[in-house]
């Protein structure tokens, strides 16, 4: 098991989760979908980079794209 960052997210939903860690030289994100009705066993999106900063930004792009906030 690697050890990393977890970024919760929440949404109408279900909340994203955002498991940042990493993996050698790479910095490396996965998305999960939790929720009363719904888990995700895979991870819905990966990411993979030199810089976890941007390995972030990029995965919260992702989430802010795929699972707009319900306003």
């Amino acid at each position: 098991m690697k050890t990393g960052r977890l970024v919760k997210i929440p949404r109408p939903d279900g909340d994203l989760h955002v498991y940042l860690y990493q993996d050698g030289p790479l910095a490396k994100a996965a998305v999960y979908r939790v929720g009363s009705q719904s888990r995700s066993a895979e991870p819905l999106h990966t990411v993979a980079g030199g810089s976890d900063t941007r390995v972030e930004e990029e995965a919260r792009a992702w989430v802010a794209a795929n699972f707009p906030r319900g306003e």
